[in-house]
């Protein structure tokens, strides 16, 4: 486990959107979540009483709210290490959720 610091400064836009308005902090989730993991847009449940990184933003001109559990942070940042290992292939969230549904 990273310091709160390293989850809040993470960027799962990887620079390539417009950002404004970012508030970003590590939370305990009360309910089940979506996980926005900057894998491709794969999603998948963080359950509740999770720690989790909870960003409100502006992005693109749209408003949202977002929620990455700590270990899709912690794989990403750990990607340089992993050797040649395809981030896509090992994700914690190797499923992904379409309208509700999980295929």
């Amino acid at each position: 486990m990273r310091p709160d610091s390293e989850y809040i400064q993470f960027d799962p836009y990887m620079d390539e959107s417009q950002i404004e308005c970012r508030k970003v902090r590590i939370v305990i989730t009360r309910k089940e979540h979506d996980c926005f993991c900057p894998n491709n847009g794969q999603y998948h449940a963080i359950p509740r009483s999770t720690l989790a990184r909870y960003e409100t933003a502006i992005v693109d001109g749209k408003w949202g709210r977002y929620y990455t559990c700590l270990a899709c942070i912690d794989w990403h940042l750990d990607e340089d290490l992993r050797d040649g290992e395809h981030f896509n292939d090992k994700c914690p969230c190797q499923k992904e959720k379409q309208n509700g549904q999980v295929l």
